[in-house]
């Protein structure tokens, strides 16, 4: 089944399949639809910048 980001899903209008995918302040390697292989946080949004749908990531920060 295809799953999407947030950003995607937004874009697409379907849901985000990676709402919790990872605990909160983690990041978890998916294959989104619309992206391609993407790192997405415990919200399912993009954050790599090099995805195949463009600039759409949000800023993440690793916490120390």
């Amino acid at each position: 089944m295809a799953e999407y980001c947030a950003q995607c899903s937004k874009q697409y209008g379907m849901s985000n399949g990676f709402i919790n995918e990872c605990k909160p302040n983690y990041l978890a390697n998916v294959i989104c639809e619309g992206c391609g292989v993407i790192q997405v946080n415990n919200k399912g949004e993009c954050v790599s910048h090099d995805c195949e749908n463009g600039n759409h990531a949000v800023e993440w920060k690793i916490k120390k």
